[in-house]
């Protein structure tokens, strides 16, 4: 299965829109909404989450999810098992 394009894709936006709300000393959620490029709705969401991460956890994240990616590309690791070590990246 080819899961790159889409999944880590989506991970990676998720986890650099919470490392970007971490960063924020904005609290209007109307002007955190239009920096950070996503609904209004979804600020108090990624707040949720954030609050449970540090920045570092974040930054690590991301930047395992470039690895991987990286990885992908160069043919060294597959796509499931890329997914499947990131994952268990960010629950641990």
């Amino acid at each position: 299965m080819n899961y790159q394009p889409t999944i880590l894709a989506l991970i990676l936006r998720h986890f650099k829109i919470l490392g970007m709300l971490k960063e924020m000393q904005e609290t209007n959620k109307k002007q955190i909404a239009k920096q950070l490029g996503i609904l209004e709705f979804f600020v108090d969401k990624y707040k949720k989450q954030a609050e449970s991460l540090t920045l570092d956890k974040i930054k690590s994240i991301i930047q395992k999810t470039i690895e991987y990616e990286y990885m992908i590309k160069k043919g060294q690791i597959d796509d499931e098992t890329a997914l499947e070590m990131l994952l268990y990246q960010i629950v641990k």
